[in-house]
């Protein structure tokens, strides 16, 4: 083929490609590769404090799973700017699930040991002595849609929460410069791509608290999900004398006992009031709500 004949092939394959691409705009949509959007409705978060959603998420993963379960896409972005307007774009898929985890990366990681969603899941990194201290971890947001939820290419998925904010007060303790500290131990350090517990070792938040003046001991700390079957450790500690003041081997139904219609995934925020008497005894309070249960002795 000499060099003029090339030319000419050239041009007749090229000609072919920007037509048959014209035909796919102009005449048959179906043939054409078409980009879905999916947006993200925060609809299900409660928020416990007054930071706008739009500043509490970094990054958001999206994975797509066939009807068998296999993972057959995975997107990421970084630069999420939440609002209702807000979309990831991908390529068309099959039909499936549509999962999405928002925050992963540093703090959470997914765990992929093959692509198969029953044996993925989204776990907190933690420390080699299994203690958070004073961290204040970031939200954690799971959701999940169909296909099938497609509507003139378009899927929306609602997402929900994983995170609780705990405040702790102690009125009625005489001001002093020992060092306190509020820990909750619990096991729930890992969910499914379903959102459901996959149970890990113990691991302890913990919130340290000192007297400012004469105002009454505070702390606050953010811990995984609280629900009613879960049994999560409280205790409140001196840490100077190592005297450990108060202890209930389960939060959720001390919460439960103050309010037995509480929606865990409504409340994600539990303000819990320590109130100590004269003689060592001790009223609590959640949210506002009083135990109706005997003065607890403080230890």
């Amino acid at each position: 083929m000499n060099r003029i004949t090339r030319f000419f092939t050239r041009i007749v394959i090229t000609s072919a490609v920007v037509l048959a691409g014209h035909s796919c705009l102009r005449e048959n949509f179906d043939r054409c590769p078409r980009a879905s959007r999916v947006y993200f409705d925060f609809a299900l978060e409660a928020s416990f404090d007054d930071a706008r959603v739009e500043d509490t998420v970094d990054r958001i993963d999206l994975y797509a799973f066939d009807k068998d379960g296999k993972v057959v896409g995975h997107w990421v972005d970084e630069r999420v700017v939440m609002s209702k307007n807000y979309y990831m774009e991908i390529d068309s898929l099959s039909a499936g699930a549509y999962v999405a985890w928002a925050n992963l990366g540093a703090r959470y990681i997914a765990n992929v040991p093959r692509p198969s969603r029953d044996e993925m899941s989204a776990s907190l990194v933690l420390p080699a002595d299994r203690a958070l201290r004073d961290v204040d971890l970031p939200h954690l947001y799971f959701g999940e849609s169909r296909a099938e939820s497609f509507e003139g290419n378009r899927l929306v998925i609602p997402l929900e929460d994983n995170i609780c904010r705990l405040n702790f007060k102690v009125e009625g303790l005489a001001a002093n410069g020992d060092a306190y500290s509020f820990t909750v131990t619990d096991n729930n350090g890992a969910y499914s791509f379903a959102n459901d517990y996959r149970e890990t070792p113990p691991f302890r938040h913990i919130a340290s608290a000192r007297f400012t003046g004469n105002s009454p001991l505070t702390a606050t700390m953010t811990v995984l999900r609280l629900d009613r079957d879960r049994t999560p450790a409280l205790t409140f500690t001196n840490e100077t004398t190592g005297e450990i003041l108060f202890s209930r081997d389960n939060l959720v139904d001390l919460i439960l006992q103050a309010n037995a219609n509480v929606d865990f995934r409504a409340t994600r925020r539990f303000d819990v009031l320590l109130s100590v008497r004269a003689d060592a005894t001790i009223s609590i309070s959640v949210n506002g709500w009083r135990i109706e249960t005997d003065e607890v002795q403080i230890l």
